[in-house]
């Protein structure tokens, strides 16, 4: 298997090696989006966070390295309770 391999993100219907955030349903299935789709589509302040200090629009390599800059974390994705979100969680990052 590929270090990067090509993916889908459903949040721009694109198929590349950029960093994602993948986030694995109830019903088993996987919904991958780039870090930069996921902190706008899903509003996920986990991935707003990794991209503070990125210059907008940063992909691929640059953006990986940056990713890889940062120090570990512990996330926990808890059920948020609201029904009209699909995904129903928030992130919460702890330390």
């Amino acid at each position: 298997m590929a270090d990067n391999p090509v993916r889908p993100c459903w949040g721009c219907n694109t198929f590349d090696s950029d960093p994602r955030h993948v986030v694995v349903l109830d019903n088993g299935t996987d919904e991958p989006m780039h870090v930069d789709c996921c902190a706008d589509k899903r509003g996920c302040q986990v991935c707003a966070g990794n991209l503070a200090g990125v210059a907008p629009g940063t992909t691929g390599e640059a953006l990986r390295e940056h990713l890889l800059s940062l120090a570990p974390q512990h996330i926990l994705h808890v059920p948020n309770g609201d029904h009209a979100d699909p995904y129903d969680l928030t992130t919460v990052t702890e330390g």
